[in-house]
């Protein structure tokens, strides 16, 4: 059930408390924007018997995308898309072959603009999970985040650097005009993990782990979690809206 509605008048943090099949405390926060008639960010979750699958999807987008494709906004697009597709196919288990088939889809976004370029391109960066009793399997592409807690110490899950290596030190070195930088953003090979839509080729992390846990955490990247902010999750988003007039924040919490 993809969350996000919007008050057109102001930004405003929604903050709705949900329980599932599983007798599970599921809590989400999202920051509507002014701008758009629903949120870039999105959330989703699906039940299938004793299995759980939650996810976040951040979408991107610029204005020249939004001008040509006749949309309010191609990361919209593409995050609910991906969201939608990602609950539907509850009869696959989380699998490279099935995020490279939602891929697809984002992908055919895009229609015959296919000249755009990979920063324009209508995309979503992700974090899906699937939980079964104590086993969970975490799959990232993008910045979007997820943590885990078992007796109070918070770990992240898929902790990366989405650009390899070699990508981060070319795109860091000052030696380089901006402009040849940021051209690197356009390569998919400078990336360990990548958005839904951006290149033709899907680049993602995974994790798993099977044994006890206590809380789980989704998080698109204008949440700025970090271990300070489990101390207060709900102050530390307020504060985070507030101070830097975010719109795209979006988390997600279960608590067994």
């Amino acid at each position: 059930m993809p969350g996000a509605e919007i008050n057109k008048r102001s930004p405003m943090m929604l903050h709705t408390e949900a329980q599932t099949p599983q007798g599970w405390r599921l809590s989400s926060w999202e920051l509507s924007s002014p701008k758009h008639s629903l949120s870039e960010d999105v959330w989703f979750t699906e039940v299938t018997g004793s299995r759980l699958r939650l996810g976040v999807l951040d979408g991107a987008s610029s204005t020249a995308l939004e001008h040509q494709l006749g949309v309010i906004s191609g990361g919209l697009a593409a995050a609910w898309t991906a969201a939608q597709q990602l609950a539907a196919k509850q009869d696959k288990p989380l699998s490279q072959e099935l995020l490279e088939e939602v891929h697809q889809v984002i992908l055919g976004l895009g229609g015959p603009h296919h000249s755009l370029g990979a920063v324009s391109r209508p995309q979503a960066a992700w974090a899906v999970t699937e939980v079964e009793e104590h086993k969970v399997t975490a799959w990232v592409g993008g910045d979007c985040e997820i943590w885990f807690s078992d007796k109070g110490q918070w770990r992240r899950l898929c902790s990366h650097d989405m650009l390899t290596e070699l990508g981060r030190a070319r795109f860091e070195d000052q030696s380089l005009p901006m402009q040849d930088r940021k051209a690197l953003l356009e390569d998919a090979a400078y990336w360990h993990s990548t958005s839904f839509g951006r290149y033709p080729e899907l680049r993602c992390v995974s994790e798993s782990f099977q044994g006890p846990w206590e809380k789980l955490l989704l998080a698109s990247d204008g949440a700025r979690i970090s271990l300070p902010a489990f101390k207060d999750l709900d102050a530390h988003l307020g504060q985070v809206g507030r101070a830097e007039k975010r719109d795209d924040i979006c988390a997600v919490l279960l608590q067994r």
